[in-house]
């Protein structure tokens, strides 16, 4: 089976969970050009220049909120995968109405790469 290639934004103010994060991605998805933002405008920025495919971001961002970075980038991208996590499930509702996929903080390794090899599968279908 051949090699997905993608772009993957991930966004997270905090440096060290942004860092654990994007290497997870990439460690599941080898071929992507996984791309770590602290600011969100930074991330939204990006994507109106770029191709996005897939977008991993924190709910509480400086500047914007993840639900602002999807909306502005799905306008954009209109098959782009969305997965926002927090560490309340105050957000799992909005999310899900939304269509966004949720996680809880921290992200477990493991929950992360379910997460990610569900997503990979929908876009291979």
């Amino acid at each position: 089976e051949g090699a997905i290639f993608m772009v993957v934004l991930v966004i997270d103010s905090n440096p060290a969970e942004l860092m654990k994060t994007a290497q997870t991605i990439q460690s599941v998805y080898a071929e992507a050009d996984v791309l770590a933002f602290d600011d969100g405008m930074d991330a939204v920025q990006y994507g109106f220049n770029h191709t996005v495919d897939a977008v991993y971001s924190a709910v509480m961002l400086p500047h914007l909120t993840g639900f602002d970075v999807a909306r502005l980038l799905r306008g954009r991208h209109p098959g782009m995968t969305t997965v926002l996590f927090d560490d309340s499930e105050a957000f799992a509702g909005r999310a899900r109405r939304a269509r966004i996929g949720f996680c809880r903080k921290p992200l477990e390794e493991e929950a992360l790469r379910r997460l990610l090899a569900e997503t990979a599968a929908g876009r291979r279908g």
